[in-house]
């Protein structure tokens, strides 16, 4: 793949920051999800958005400008573009091209205010030599967020989205990051828990799944999020049941829900670690 294929404006790391601190502090949410090959007058003037801005390409051809960079627009081409970057977009009009355009924020768990955790405008670009597995979860993505009208939607979208960061951060790591020192086998884990906030894993069998002692595995799972491995999986599974409660499930059925034999247990754990009562945030 050559150096054109992969390329960030700014410090891109600065996106692996603010993925660590998904599910703990904060999560992903979708405001707008599309599945297109898009009409004959499409176009997109220079803008700037206070949104984040994520598309993969399906198929046909086009041209962003992002920052004042052309990038050609192909199949397998992902782009991602937080707020605060001009971005601009044309189709091929002989190949317009297919494409699946997220606009979505980060949010904090605490308050449920847009979280401003990174530091600058960044902007990411790369062509994935996995094409079927981004488009089944780009396409994965769409359909929660049309079809899916249940107590889960939020999570299952913020996850998708935390995966397809993670999976491209990854990919990216030996031609954007130069060198930049995120510990991938402690991102799977994260990523895990992320996609399973039922699962209560001890710490020993989370360390196999990275591959590392748990001596080791703890100290640098808590150096890369700022919690133990425990606290993180706690806070994964109270996010999740910030959403439940949101959607008006009730603080009882939402403590068994997410595996809590006695809702008082749940309660008082959710208001230590989330700094407020299930009955203060439910819809």
């Amino acid at each position: 793949m050559s150096k054109l294929d992969t390329a960030a404006l700014h410090d891109v790391w600065m996106l692996r920051d603010m993925l660590r601190t998904i599910p703990v502090f904060n999560y992903f949410r979708v405001h707008m999800c599309g599945n297109i090959t898009v009409s004959p007058d499409w176009r997109i003037e220079p803008r700037v958005i206070e949104d984040f801005h994520l598309l993969m390409v399906m198929g046909g051809k086009g041209r962003y400008r992002v920052g004042g960079v052309d990038v050609p627009l192909y199949r397998g081409r992902i782009i991602f573009v937080s707020n605060g970057i001009e971005y601009s977009a044309e189709q091929d009009r002989d190949d317009p091209p297919h494409i699946v355009p997220v606009r979505f924020f980060i949010y904090d768990n605490r308050g449920d205010r847009p979280s401003h955790v990174l530091r600058k405008p960044t902007a990411l670009w790369h062509v994935t030599p996995y094409v079927d597995r981004y488009q089944a979860m780009f396409e994965s993505l769409h359909r929660q967020h049309l079809l899916n009208q249940g107590p889960f939607r939020t999570g299952y979208c913020s996850t998708i989205i935390h995966h397809i960061l993670c999976d491209l951060l990854f990919e990216c790591s030996g031609d954007a990051a130069d060198g930049a020192t995120g510990d991938n086998r402690i991102l799977k884990v994260q990523q895990f828990i992320a996609e399973n906030p039922l699962d209560r894993s001890a710490v020993p069998e989370l360390a196999r799944m990275a591959n590392l002692s748990e001596k080791y595995f703890t100290r640098l799972f808590r150096q890369q999020t700022g919690v133990t491995p425990k606290r993180y999986q706690v806070n994964s599974r109270l996010s999740q049941a910030r959403v439940l409660l949101e959607e008006g499930m009730s603080v009882k059925a939402t403590a068994f829900q997410m595996g809590y034999p006695d809702p008082y247990i749940f309660s008082k754990q959710f208001k230590a670690l989330l700094g407020i009562a299930p009955n203060d945030v439910r819809g």
